[in-house]
């Protein structure tokens, strides 16, 4: 109807995905992950509104270390056991007891940790023993209301999927404080997005640029401006808050030529004019092969020779 007024509508600002804003004190102060009613280490209450949204699972690459080369050695002797109940001490202790009577080994020289929420790691004396305790896979009965699905243990168990690092990439990171001048801070900035190869001997000699050698899946994806912050030694209010200092970071990626894969594809480079040996050489080649025509035979062929007819 007109001449009817309209009460006004308020709309709340939109809450953007992944952040959160707490109100208190000193004014709204970012936050992250889930948010509610909490009192800050300052003692002061706030109220915090967050909105969640789905999001990928980050990625964190990480170098393979000496130790899992241990731990992989022991590993090689342990099998993988999955039980079909709720796991407790009286399950684990007739799992020794049962593996320990087929085996003829006593409980000490068996090791027994839990591995899931229904499963157990089991490591063995020894290869023979592991291979023994296996037995092909063949499923144990425990109790007749207990079984156990054995199987060997593996560096892909509980893996989602295969991935690789194509690129080498060589990495510039500007702004590293000379204090925190080492491997483990660069690696702490880029272990998303690549893993560090080796490290430039350059970086001992100065503190200017942080470079390092890296392979990665996606080159373009590496940001190019971190925050670095590194929390302070001294603590302050007795120990109930930690402060930081917060470091501005760039990053200069460039992608290294592989020689050997663009030398394979590359064609030999053409002979030089300096050398007339060579040059004769290749005009007698030519001069044979307009000779004999396009379709001339090989070496091994076999061809007739005609005889020569007299022209007077």
């Amino acid at each position: 109807m007109a001449g009817r007024l309209r009460a006004p509508v308020h709309r709340s600002p939109p809450v953007h995905a992944a952040q959160c804003s707490v109100e208190g004190a000193g004014g709204s102060l970012p936050d992250e992950g889930r948010c509610s009613r909490r009192r800050l280490e300052s003692g002061i209450a706030a109220d915090a509104v967050c909105s969640e949204v789905p999001h990928n699972a980050p990625t964190r690459i990480i170098p393979w270390s000496p130790s899992f080369i241990q731990r992989a050695e022991v590993l090689d002797r342990a099998i993988v056991l999955n039980v079909t109940v709720a796991i407790n001490e009286a399950v684990e202790e007739a799992i020794l007891a049962n593996f320990a009577r087929r085996l003829e080994l006593v409980h000490d020289s068996l090791s027994l940790c839990r591995l899931g929420p229904a499963s157990f790691l089991l490591i063995l004396p020894s290869l023979e023993m592991a291979d023994r305790a296996y037995d092909g896979g063949r499923i144990v009965n425990l109790s007749p209301t207990t079984k156990i699905h054995v199987m060997r243990w593996s560096r892909i168990l509980n893996s989602s999927a295969a991935a690789s690092l194509p690129f080498h990439v060589e990495i510039e990171v500007y702004g590293i404080p000379a204090h925190a001048w080492e491997l483990e801070s660069v690696q702490a900035l880029l272990n998303e997005w690549c893993w560090i190869a080796d490290l430039h001997p350059d970086c001992e000699r100065q503190r200017e640029v942080f470079k390092v050698i890296a392979w990665c899946s996606s080159p373009g994806s590496i940001p190019r401006e971190f925050k670095l912050q590194i929390v302070d030694p001294v603590t302050s209010d007795g120990g109930m808050l930690r402060r930081s200092i917060v470091y501005p970071i760039q990053v200069l990626v460039k992608v290294l030529d592989r020689p050997n894969l663009l030398q394979s594809l590359q064609p030999s480079p053409p002979p030089t004019e300096d050398d007339p040996d060579q040059g004769r050489r290749r005009r007698r080649r030519r001069s044979r092969r307009s000779s004999v025509g396009i379709n001339a035979p090989r070496k091994s062929s076999t061809t007739a020779v005609l005889p020569r007819v007299s022209v007077h």
